[in-house]
């Protein structure tokens, strides 16, 4: 099995092969499941050394580990608990190492993307991406802040990116909306800095003219991020006395939260509000002059949008054709059907009513 991992199963952008490298990835994780860390001490090892011999042993390496982790941590499929900490316990113990190859994996194909468009780059960055998604939600905050925050600018970076951009928001959705003790998410105010929150706010600037499913689909993403985002923020301002309040960029947040705002998505609208009322809510920060500033800003946005629309009767589709969409097209990409519909548009229409009551 593991001389088939290091040869690699055909190109890494077959689509046709996906079930059989799926398939060996489940396979080696069976056996790592069953040997590993007490039998098969060089696991760590040979997986890197597979992954030096090309793009397709890369993603098989990206696969078993995104098997393993959906195992382990994730959906806890392991029968024997004791099994299941020996593996946790060595994940743990090496997590350095892992995210320091998902890390370089990511930088190394995203370079060689940007200068060949190779398919296979692409589909090596997307799956160590949808790897990392895995790891992010649980593992200690020390390894996603690493090396002065590495991680989180390289995903940032990679907002930049149409092909990347909805696998990296992903993550970064993870990260900010992480579970646990105020303390641990307290380094996460790094995504205020200046390189940080100027990527998200670039990733937007096509908002206008880019109108396809993805996009929104990473629009939609990215509101439930800064969401998380600022509730973390509001939660530390005023009671850690070496946070800045408001943040440094908060400006920029702001600005992010307005265009989420504009969108004719109430999905998004929606995710842009619920960032109003999380900052509004805060003693300091809803004095701050900048915020004061946003407040009509979005009062004049959001007025419009009080208005009960019914669900559309003919459903849309994306295509080309249909750009500039409308409010109702999206909402035929958001909702099922008209029940489901109504149901978020009464939860939607009782947070803007509560927008204009805080304001």
């Amino acid at each position: 099995t593991m001389k088939l991992l290091a040869s690699g199963v055909g190109p890494a952008d077959d689509p046709s092969l996906l079930h059989i490298k799926d398939a060996l990835s489940r396979i080696v994780v069976e056996m790592v499941k069953r040997e590993w860390p007490q039998q098969w001490p060089t696991l760590l090892g040979e997986l890197s050394s597979a992954s030096e011999k090309g793009l397709s042993q890369t993603e098989l390496v990206a696969l078993i580990f995104l098997r393993l982790v959906e195992d382990v941590a994730l959906l806890q499929t392991i029968e024997s608990n004791q099994r299941r900490k020996d593996i946790y316990q060595a994940l743990t113990v090496n997590m350095t190492e892992i995210f320091e190859f998902f890390l370089n994996q990511i930088e190394k194909n995203v370079r060689e993307f940007t200068t060949s468009k190779n398919a296979g780059n692409l589909r090596v960055v997307s799956v160590v991406l949808n790897t990392l998604a895995g790891f992010v939600e649980w593992v200690n905050i020390s390894h996603i802040m690493a090396s002065d925050g590495r991680l989180l600018k390289v995903l940032c970076y990679l907002l930049e990116f149409q092909e990347f951009q909805l696998a990296a928001i992903e993550c970064l959705n993870q990260i900010t909306n992480r579970k646990g003790v105020l303390k641990d998410r307290k380094p996460l105010v790094f995504f205020f800095n200046d390189e940080l929150m100027h990527c998200i706010l670039r990733s937007l600037e096509r908002m206008a003219s880019t109108q396809t499913e993805m996009y929104h689909q990473y629009l939609k993403k990215l509101a439930q991020a800064m969401v998380g985002l600022a509730t973390t923020v509001t939660a530390l301002c005023g009671k850690e006395p070496d946070i800045q309040t408001p943040p440094r960029n908060f400006m920029t947040f702001l600005q992010i939260m307005l265009t989420l705002v504009q969108h004719p998505s109430l999905s998004v609208t929606h995710g842009g509000c619920s960032i109003f009322l999380q900052l509004v809510k805060h003693d300091t920060i809803a004095r701050d002059p900048m915020f004061i500033n946003s407040i009509r800003a979005i009062i004049e946005i959001i007025g419009p949008k009080v208005v009960k629309r019914p669900f559309p009767r003919i459903r849309h589709s994306f295509s080309p054709a249909s750009i500039p969409y409308t409010t109702e097209g999206y909402a035929c990409a958001d909702f099922d059907g008209e029940e489901e519909y109504m149901i978020f548009v009464y939860r939607f229409r009782v947070d803007l009513l509560e927008v204009f009551r805080q304001s």
